[in-house]
């Protein structure tokens, strides 16, 4: 494996030691260590920035896009009393895609979910949705989720414990499912679709998955822009 300039490591070794602040899924270390490093990773399969440049240039944010989840009830919280998640909230796809982010996060060794999983598994079992907002992005989905799982691999043994439970959750990922909550209500839905994963995901303040677009010259407004995109040409309530 080829070692970036200046650095005896490789890029994968290098972005492992650099990537994650224990208590936060956000990238550690020094700007310019991730920059060349999440670069070289996802460069391959995402346009340069100004393939973008069609995108209509007015944000729109909704409240349940804010990033910081409201005081909701107990009784209508995205999590049960004792820590499951009411997975009756969820449309199918996003259910099969949070399945997928669990059974991708006990392959890369982690005992935990954090926001990177929940993107794989968003790649891992793309709808609709997300098929279209890949190919607005002119993204290649596969190699993306190749390159992620490269990416956050760790060294371990397969976690069998790890469940879609509160325990299980990091603060980032109960903040994202609450805020997609938050959003399907707002859009007089009864259940969270992909689309509303992927948006409060890239919203989020502390995404490492945003801050690898970021860092590659995409901003977490031109991908949630596609995907409001792709949002309105879809039919409403889903399955």
């Amino acid at each position: 494996m080829k070692p970036l300039r200046g650095s005896t490591l490789p890029i994968l070794q290098l972005a492992r030691l650099l990537w994650l602040d224990p208590k936060r899924d956000v990238i550690a270390g020094g700007k310019a260590g991730p920059k060349f490093v999440l670069q070289d990773q996802l460069e391959l399969s995402l346009p340069p920035p100004k393939v973008l440049g069609i995108l209509r240039p007015q944000f729109r944010v909704n409240p349940g896009e804010i990033g910081v989840s409201s005081n909701i009830p107990l009784f209508d919280d995205i999590v049960l009393p004792g820590g499951p998640l009411r997975l009756g909230k969820f449309s199918l796809d996003a259910r099969r895609a949070l399945f997928a982010s669990v059974r991708l996060a006990r392959q890369t060794s982690w005992d935990n979910l954090r926001s990177p999983h929940i993107f794989m598994g968003l790649l891992d079992e793309p709808d609709s949705g997300i098929q279209a907002w890949g190919r607005e992005l002119k993204a290649d989905l596969p190699k993306l989720l190749e390159q992620f799982l490269e990416l956050f691999q760790t060294e371990g043994t397969e976690s069998s414990r790890l469940q879609l439970h509160r325990e299980f959750l990091s603060d980032t990922v109960l903040r994202l499912l609450r805020d997609a909550w938050n959003r399907c209500r707002e859009a007089a839905r009864t259940r969270i679709t992909t689309l509303d994963l992927l948006v409060c995901l890239f919203n989020s303040k502390s995404c490492v998955v945003a801050d690898c677009f970021e860092r590659i010259g995409i901003t977490a407004r031109m991908v949630i822009d596609v995907a409001h995109a792709v949002e309105d040409q879809l039919p409403g309530e889903p399955a």
